[in-house]
Formats: C-alpha cells, sequence, structure tokens
C-alpha cells in the first residue's frame, strides 16, 4: 500500500468518523453563535448553484480559534445552498500531523477544510483564512493590513472562503 492510499483512507476515515457540522455549530457558546447567525444572514450565497452528484467536506477546526468560526459562516452558506453538502468535522487536537501534511508540513492551521472526491481523496485543500487575506501576510502595507484584517474579522469576506471551496469542484 502506498502512502499517498494511506493518507486518503485516513481522510475518508476521519470523514466517515467525524462530528456532524450541525453538532459542531451547536456547541457554539451564545457569542460564537450571534456572530454566526448575523454573518449568515447578511451574506449573500444565492450566486451558489447545486451541483448534481452529493458533496462532502471534512473540515478540521475548533470553535476557539476565530478564523474556524468566521469560515463556519462559508460552510453553513454553501450548505443552505446545497442540500447534497455533507460536512464532517474534527479537532485540531490528535489530528496535528494530518492538518500539516495538508498545508506547509511545519505547522498544524485551523481551520483546514478538504473537498473530498467520491473516493475520499482531496479536491484541493483551503487553510485558514482566504488567500487575498493571507497575501496580507507578504504586504508591507501596515495601514492597509489592519484595515483588511479588522474587515475579515467582521465577516466581510465569508464570500472569498465561500468561491475558493466551491472552486475546488469545478476544476
Amino acid at each position: 500500500m502506498t502512502r499517498s492510499h494511506d493518507f486518503e483512507t485516513s481522510l475518508e476515515n476521519l470523514f466517515e468518523h467525524g462530528l456532524s457540522f450541525d453538532k459542531f455549530l451547536q456547541s457554539a457558546d451564545a457569542d460564537q453563535r450571534k456572530m454566526i447567525l448575523e454573518l449568515l444572514e447578511k451574506t449573500d450565497f444565492s450566486w451558489i448553484e447545486a451541483p448534481q452528484s452529493p458533496m462532502r467536506i471534512l473540515y478540521f477546526g475548533e470553535l476557539w480559534c476565530p478564523d474556524c468560526v468566521i469560515n463556519a459562516v462559508a460552510l453553513a452558506g454553501i450548505m443552505k445552498q446545497i442540500k447534497v453538502l455533507e460536512v464532517r468535522v474534527q479537532p485540531r487536537s490528535g489530528n496535528e500531523d494530518v492538518i500539516m501534511s495538508l498545508g506547509d508540513g511545519v505547522k498544524a492551521k485551523i481551520p483546514t477544510i478538504v473537498p473530498l472526491d467520491d473516493q475520499g481523496s482531496p479536491l484541493g485543500v483551503f487553510i485558514e483564512r482566504p488567500a487575498l487575506i493571507r497575501a496580507l501576510d507578504q504586504s508591507e502595507d501596515q495601514m492597509n493590513r489592519i484595515v483588511m484584517m479588522r474587515a475579515y474579522r467582521a465577516g466581510e469576506y465569508v464570500q472569498d472562503t465561500a468561491r475558493e471551496i466551491m472552486a475546488m469542484y469545478v476544476k
């Protein structure tokens, strides 16, 4: 058995044994729940077209993480539009090696969102923040970084997350 087969089987196994996304969201405290519901209500997800076949996403995240809360809104919005989407959640704790192997190999960043194909192979990986926000780390414009991070923390880039995730299904 090759390493990649082991890895794919392990993603499939993690998906099958993951917590349902609804149960994950039910564990949110009052402030997190309020934020998620407010962002979900103000974000337009109507552009998302439902696919013909079922979709599955493995979500590594925990609600103590602000990025996980913000990007959970994107998944909740996608789920509102796509009834054939199943999302399962695994915590960061205990899955650091898998998360690192999906990312930079150095740090287990969450959220790590992995759309899976029918065989449990990753179609791509979304790590921590949308690309536009991750690019800020390379920017020398400190004022722009502050403004954009505030906007991100306020949920203004939730659609960017949703678009990046949906693009992985269209390749």
